[in-house]
C-alpha cells in the first residue's frame, strides 16, 4: 500500500494532484509508478444532507473493474465509520487467503486516525501544505484538527514536524511527545514512524530510532519519511555515505519528492562533491519543475565553493518565485556578508527585522550582530545580541536566546572577557539542559573549558576537557570528540606542549567536511587555534597556511568575522617576519579596509597602521 506522500508527488508528477477525476491512463500512470497492482478510485455526489460516495477497484494493467463499491452516508460524519465496512469488502474482492486476512491488523480508522471527519479533512489539507515545504501555512490547519479531536496522534506528528522544520526544536519536542502518548491509536506503519521520531527527538536514543525505521522499512521498502528519517539520523552521526544511500532509496523512485533531493545534494555539499550536488536539484528541476526551495538550496552551495554571483542569481530567483519567503532575503544577506558586501547585507537582514515573523526577525538581528564582527564593530554586535536575548525571553524563543548567548560568549572570549565568557556558558548549559539537547551541552561544555584557559585556570580547564572527553564518549555522535581535541590543544599549548598541542589540533583540522552551510560553523576558530599553535611553535610557513585557510573559508567563517579580518593582520606580520614588504602591506592594508569603521582603542588596529606606515616609510 502506499502511503500519502508516494500518492501525492505521483499525482503531482503528471500534473494530476489537482484533478477531479482521473482517466484509464491516468490511474495506468500512477500504479505503474507506484509499483501497485491494483488502484481504487471513486466519485463524491452531494444529495441534499447525504453524501453518495461510488469507489471502483480495479487492475489498471487490464482495465478491469473488479468491483464497484456504493456508499451512502448521512453527513460527513458518517463517512470514517463506513470506511471500514469498505475495507472489508475490498479484502473479499482481492481474492486474499484467510492466512493473509487473519495476518492483518485490521483496526477501526476512527481509532487508529480520527473519528472526526472534519479533523481529517484540515489534517489532509495540512499535509499538503507539508509536502510543498509551506510549513507555516500547514500549522493552522494541524491547530483545527488537534481542537476537533485531541487524540489525533498524526496530527500532533505533523505539527511536531513543522515545527522542527522551522526551527524551532522546543515545539517540535512537545508534539512529538503527544503523538508517542498517543501511538496506539495509529496504524503500525504510523506507529513505528512516531516511535522513530520520539526516540530520535525526544529520548535521543538512536539505537531504539534506528530500529523502530527499520521495521518500518523492511515492511514498507519505498516508504518515503521512513527512508528520509534515516538518512537524517545518519546525517547526526556524520555516516554521509549511509545518508545518501537513503536518499537514493527516494530519489530512484523517479518520483517529486523535494525533501530526499534536497538533503541528498546538502550530503554531496558536505563531501565536497559540489557538482553532483547541482546536477541533483538540476535533475529534479529537468524531471518535475522548478521552485523557490530548489533555487534556495543551490545558492547554498554555489555559496560553498565561493561563487558568490552564482549564489545570489539562484537566490534572487527564489524570491521572484516566493516574494514572501524571509529565508530567502536571510540568504541573501548571508551571502552578501560572505562576498564583503557590508552595505547591502545590512540592508537585507534590516528587512527582515521589520517583518511581523519573530523567528525570523531574530535570525535576522543575529546576522546584523555577525556582520558587525567582520567590521569590527564589537559594541554594536555585543548590542544586537543583548536585544536578540531579551525579545527572545518575550516571545519564549529558547534556540534562538541560546544562539544569542553563543555569540555573546565569542565576543567576550576574543575581548579577553574571559570571566563573562564563562557566565554565557552557564546560559547556554541551563538552556541545552532543560531542552534537553545533547547538542548543546556538549558545546556548552566545551566553552566553558575554553574560557578557563582564557582565564588561564588550567586545572579547571583540564576538570572540564575530561568531562568532555567521557560526555562524548557516552554520546550518539561519537565523531563530536574533535571538540574534546580542541579544547586538549588549547590546553597543552598554554603549558608550552606545542608538539602535543598541534598534534591535538590536526586532528580536529583533519575531521573536517568540505565547507557546506550544516557543518562548517566552526571551522574558522578550529583553523585559527592551529595557526596560533605553529605561531608560537615558531613554525611560520605551517602557521601562514593556517591562516590562508581561514580567508579562503566560506561559511565556515560566517560566525566568526573577527577571526577572518584578523587573520589578514596575522598573515601581514608574518609576511613581514619573513621579509616580504608587498605583501605585507597588502594584507595590512585589507585588515584596515575591513575595520577602517572599526571600534576605537582596538590594538590591532593600531598596530597594523603603524607597521603599514613604517613599511611604506611614511
Amino acid at each position: 500500500m502506499l502511503d500519502g506522500n508516494t500518492i501525492y508527488s505521483i499525482l503531482k508528477k503528471y500534473n494530476l494532484e489537482e484533478a477531479k477525476k482521473y482517466t484509464k491512463e491516468d490511474l495506468v500512470k500512477v500504479a505503474s509508478e507506484g509499483r501497485a497492482t491494483h488502484t481504487l478510485s471513486g466519485s463524491i455526489i452531494k444529495a441534499g444532507k447525504n453524501i453518495i460516495i461510488t469507489l471502483s477497484l480495479q487492475r489498471p494493467s487490464t482495465g478491469k473493474v473488479i468491483s464497484s463499491i456504493p456508499l451512502e452516508c448521512r453527513g460527513e460524519e458518517e463517512i470514517i465509520p463506513n470506511v471500514d465496512e469498505v475495507a472489508i469488502k475490498i479484502k473479499s474482492d482481492l481474492d486474499l487467503s484467510s492466512e493473509q486476512i487473519a495476518g492483518d491488523i485490521d483496526k477501526d480508522l476512527s481509532i487508529i486516525t480520527t473519528a472526526s471527519s472534519e479533523a481529517f479533512k484540515y489534517y489532509s489539507q495540512a499535509r499538503e501544505f507539508h509536502t510543498k515545504l509551506d510549513y507555516e501555512q500547514s500549522i493552522p490547519l494541524l491547530e483545527k484538527a488537534i481542537a476537533l479531536d485531541p487524540g489525533f496522534a498524526m496530527a500532533y506528528r505533523s505539527m511536531g514536524s513543522a515545527y522542527g522544520n522551522l526551527g524551532i526544536p522546543e515545539k517540535r519536542k512537545v508534539y512529538i511527545k503527544k503523538a508517542f502518548e498517543l501511538r496506539d491509536r495509529t496504524s503500525e506503519r504510523e506507529r513505528y514512524l512516531i516511535q522513530g521520531d520520539y526516540y530520535k527527538e525526544s529520548e535521543r536514543t538512536y539505537d531504539k530510532a534506528i530500529e523502530a525505521y527499520t521495521k518500518l522499512v523492511e515492511l514498507y521498502p519505498d516508504e518515503i519519511t521512513g527512508n528520509g528519517n534515516l538518512g537524517k539520523i545518519y546525517e547526526d552521526l556524520e555516516e554521509w555515505d549511509e545518508a545518501i544511500a537513503r536518499c537514493e532509496v527516494i530519489t530512484k523512485r523517479n518520483i517529486p519528492i523535494f525533501i530526499a533531493y534536497n538533503n541528498l545534494a546538502i550530503y554531496y555539499e558536505i563531501k565536497g562533491l559540489y557538482g553532483k550536488a547541482i546536477e541533483t536539484l538540476e535533475n529534479y528541476t529537468k524531471k518535475f519543475s522548478d521552485s523557490a526551495a530548489i533555487r534556495r538550496r543551490k545558492s547554498y552551495i554555489y555559496a560553498s565553493q565561493g561563487k558568490y554571483n552564482l549564489a545570489l542569481t539562484d537566490a534572487n530567483k527564489a524570491f521572484s518565485l516566493a516574494p514572501t519567503d524571509k529565508r530567502i532575503i536571510l540568504l541573501l544577506g548571508q551571502i552578501y556578508l560572505l562576498k564583503g558586501d557590508f552595505q547591502e547585507t545590512e540592508k537585507e537582514f534590516q528587512n527582515v527585522i521589520e517583518s511581523a515573523n519573530e523567528n525570523y526577525g531574530l535570525q535576522a538581528k543575529e546576522g546584523l550582530a555577525l556582520l558587525y564582527l567582520f567590521e569590527g564593530k564589537i559594541g554594536r554586535s555585543k548590542e544586537q545580541s543583548l536585544q536578540g536575548i531579551e525579545i527572545s525571553r518575550k516571545n519564549d524563543a529558547m534556540a534562538r536566546e541560546c544562539a544569542f548567548h553563543d555569540d555573546l560568549w565569542f565576543i567576550f572570549l576574543t575581548s579577553g572577557d574571559f570571566a563573562s565568557a564563562l557566565k554565557e556558558t552557564e546560559k547556554i548549559w541551563h538552556y541545552a539542559l532543560g531542552a534537553d539537547n545533547f547538542d548543546w551541552q556538549r558545546i556548552a561544555i566545551w566553552k566553558k573549558g575554553l574560557a578557563y584557559v582564557g582565564m588561564k585556570s588550567i586545572e579547571k580547564a583540564q576538570d572540564v576537557a575530561d568531562e568532555l572527553k567521557e560526555f562524548t564518549e557516552k554520546g550518539i555522535n561519537k565523531k563530536a570528540i574533535r571538540l574534546y581535541h580542541h579544547l586538549q590543544g588549547k590546553i597543552e599549548l598554554e603549558k608550552k606542549n606545542f608538539s602535543q598541542g598541534i598534534e591535538y589540533l590536526n586532528k580536529v583540522v583533519s575531521s573536517l567536511t568540505a565547507q557546506a552551510y550544516s557543518t562548517s560553523y566552526h571551522d574558522a576558530l578550529f583553523l585559527e587555534t592551529l595557526a596560533l599553535a605553529y605561531l608560537k611553535s615558531g613554525d611560520l610557513e605551517n602557521a601562514k597556511e593556517q591562516y590562508e585557510a581561514i580567508i579562503s573559508l566560506t561559511w565556515g567563517r560566517l560566525k566568526w568575522g573577527d577571526i577572518y579580518a584578523k587573520s589578514y593582520y596575522m598573515l601581514g606580520k608574518i609576511y613581514e617576519l619573513q621579509g616580504n614588504t608587498s605583501k605585507a602591506i597588502e594584507h595590512y592594508e585589507k585588515f584596515l579596509s575591513l575595520w577602517k569603521d572599526a571600534d576605537p582603542g582596538i590594538a590591532e588596529v593600531e598596530d597594523a597602521r603603524k607597521r603599514l606606515a613604517d613599511l611604506k616609510g611614511n
